[in-house]
Order: structure tokens, then C-alpha cells, then sequence
């Protein structure tokens, strides 16, 4: 499948398929006689490099390779200063692609150390994880952590294409599986109301490791964010604030928990949370709540282990340095019953301990029969 993303500088394509990347890598023209720098992630590299390596060499010349250890500490300005260093060296020039080849991590360094090398060369996203293949490969968010806070430092960059090979997920760890879920979910929220049915059942599916609807449900999401970025590339209008549904919340629950909870993982927290917001707001029904929160359910077991983690308090704290913010406080993005997205909604102290907290009862309770008078309390 080729989906087609529009931005201000142009245009490029994101290509979504299984076992074909040699073949559309020699298709491309963005890799004929190019010189390449790679930056990999240390995982990808030791199950893929060897025949990665024959695929890019191909087309192109590699220049360097610099192997990253995908952790979000390693998401920082010092390990920003190393891939730079490391493009320098190896003789990198204004004309040089980068290929970026690992998950969100990866991808979004990576991305930012190619925004500002030599004012700015070309990039291409090779996602290996289903939270970068649904998300983070797609938009041209750049960006590193600062101080604690998620992504304070980064920039809109478009890559030139995404190569989108669903194989990579067959040696994913299940954890890195699970994760990619709370993208996933967020984007069962945007999806038009005949294709949510199709996302509800995916979280089993995922879970268990059933690639049946993942091509499908990859390119939903792919398609979703597409037409999103297409009509508010830099957030300008609203629209694409949409995408951050959850993400407040989940911002300051990766942060609280010094990111011992992944990202996805702290998506699933924070939409619980969302929902719960909306719901204290009157914004939606508990019978909306509950089906929502029965829907999510599968994809909150696996995970449910980790809710201990979290510190109400310590999350509000961190929330507040959150990129999103402005002069009147933290802002979430909340839902009402017709499935319509609130923006920049002020979000208060009071509320959200009190949304963190039914979050965490929810995942405490939910293998078991949480019930909707349990809600309506």
C-alpha cells in the first residue's frame, strides 16, 4: 500500500507492506548512488544488519553507521551530540541521506540530528516497531527530552519517505508489541465509526501475537494521520492537537515513572485518564465511560502490573512542564459523546489526581468485573 503524505515543502510516500523492503528500497530514487548514513537501533542491528546492510549497499555507499541503544535516557542532547559528531566524521555532506531504521526513539533523534546537520539534509524512516510504524515514523515530529520533560526540544522535519515493512514486528518483544497498542487505541477514537470495529477487535488480536488485521490496521492508522497532517502540519489550526489524545497525561505518567512505563503503556494510562476527565467534566455518560473503558480492556491486563508505579502527585508535577502548556496551565484533549475532540481544555490540579487516581482503581480492577455502578461512584 502507498499512502500519500502532503506538507508545506511538498510531498513523500510512506509504503506499507511485508518481506518487500529490498525490493522497494531498489524501486526508490531517493537511494540511487546517494551516500547513506545509517543510524540504527542496537537491537534491529544485531538480528538485521547483515542483510540490511546488502540491501542499502546495493543502491547507495554507506558513509557510517551509528548503532544507538533505544532507551529514553539515550533520547537526550548528549546522545544527539554523538550522532552528529559521529555524521562529521564520517564525511557526511549536505548531499548525504540519512536512514533512520529502529522505533520511535530512533526515529525521532535521529530525525532531529538530520533537521540540524549542515542546516538541514535529507532522511528517510525505516519503522521496526508498531508504535513507529502506526505514529511516530509519520508527521515529521522531531525531538528530544529535556529536563525531565518529554520531547521539550525538537522540530517539524518531513522525511523524504517511510519504508513500512510489517515483518519486524515478528521479532518485537512482546512488551515493545504491547506498547504499540496505546497508539493503536488513541487512533480507535479518531477512526469513523465503521471502522472502529475493526480496532476493537485488533487488541486481542495484537496481544496474542495474531497478525491477521495488522497490515489492515497499520494502514488505518497510517491513513488516519495522514489525513491529518495534510490539513495542519504544524498544529496551527487544532486539528492535528487531536493526535495528542492521552498524551498529557502520559507525558507526565513516562516522566513520574523515571520511563520504567513505555510509552504506549503510558498512553493506555493516560487515555484511561482522559476518559475519566471528560466524565467528571459531564462531557460524556458513564455508559459511554464504561464501553470505552470494556473496549480498552484487553489491552490494559497485560500491562496492569505497572499502575503501581505511578505517583499522583509526582505525575501532576511533571505534567506541568509539559510542551503543550501555555500561560493558562496544562491543557488536555478531552471527548464528548459524539466523539468530538475538546482541545486546549484547562485542565486543574483537583481534577487530575482525581482522574489519575480512578485511572489506576480501573487498572487495578479490570481482569476482574468492574462494574458500570462501579463507574457511576
Amino acid at each position: 500500500m502507498k499512502i500519500n503524505v502532503k506538507h508545506s515543502q511538498g510531498s513523500y510516500s510512506i509504503f506499507v507492506f511485508k518481506d518487500q523492503l529490498a525490493q522497494h528500497l531498489k524501486k526508490s530514487k531517493l537511494l540511487k548512488n546517494k551516500n547513506l548514513f545509517v543510524v540504527i537501533d542496537s537491537r534491529v542491528y544485531k538480528l538485521y544488519w547483515k542483510k540490511l546492510y546488502k540491501d542499502l549497499k546495493r543502491e547507495s555507499n554507506i558513509l557510517g553507521v551509528y548503532i544507538i541503544s533505544a532507551k529514553e535516557k539515550n533520547k537526550s542532547h548528549t546522545e544527539l551530540v554523538k550522532i552528529l559528531k559521529s555524521m562529521f566524521d564520517s564525511g557526511c555532506r549536505r548531499d548525504t541521506l540519512l536512514v533512520s531504521i529502529g522505533g520511535g526513539i530512533t526515529g525521532d533523534i535521529s530525525a532531529l540530528a538530520a533537521n540540524i546537520y549542515m542546516r538541514g539534509i535529507d532522511y528517510i524512516n525505516i519503522p521496526t516497531t508498531l508504535l513507529s510504524m502506526v505514529d511516530s515514523s509519520v508527521g515529521g515530529k522531531t525531538g528530544i527530552n529535556f529536563n525531565s520533560g518529554k520531547n521539550l526540544i525538537g522540530t517539524f522535519y518531513q522525511p523524504k519517505a517511510v519504508f513500512t515493512d510489517i515483518s519486524f514486528l515478528n521479532t518485537l518483544p512482546v512488551r515493545e508489541l504491547q506498547s504499540g497498542l496505546g497508539e493503536v487505541i488513541k487512533y480507535s477514537f479518531i477512526a469513523p465509526d465503521k471502522e472502529k470495529t475493526i480496532f476493537y477487535r485488533s487488541f486481542n488480536n495484537i496481544i496474542n501475537e495474531d497478525y491477521h488485521n495488522i497490515f489492515k490496521i497499520i494502514s488505518e492508522c497510517v491513513n488516519i494521520k495522514s489525513a491529518i497532517v495534510n490539513n495542519d502540519e504544524r498544529e496551527v489550526t487544532g486539528l492535528r492537537k487531536v493526535l495528542n489524545f492521552g498524551h498529557t497525561f502520559a507525558h507526565g505518567i513516562e516522566s513520574a515513572s523515571d520511563h520504567k512505563i513505555k510509552h504506549g503503556e503510558a498512553v493506555i494510562f493516560g487515555i484511561i485518564s482522559s476518559l475519566f476527565y471528560s466524565y467528571r467534566e459531564k462531557l460524556i455518560t458513564a455508559e459511554y465511560l464504561f464501553n470505552r473503558l470494556i473496549k480498552i480492556q484487553p489491552a490494559v491486563i497485560p500491562i496492569k502490573r505497572y499502575y503501581k508505579i505511578t505517583n499522583s502527585d509526582i505525575v501532576f508535577k511533571c505534567m506541568l512542564k509539559d510542551k503543550k502548556n501555555n500561560n493558562s496551565g496544562i491543557r488536555l484533549v478531552l471527548i464528548n459523546n459524539s466523539n468530538d475532540f475538546i482541545v486546549d481544555y484547562s485542565g486543574n490540579r483537583k481534577s487530575i489526581i482525581y482522574s489519575l487516581e480512578e485511572m489506576k482503581v480501573w487498572v487495578k480492577e479490570s481482569a476482574g468485573m468492574f462494574k458500570k455502578e462501579t463507574v457511576e461512584k
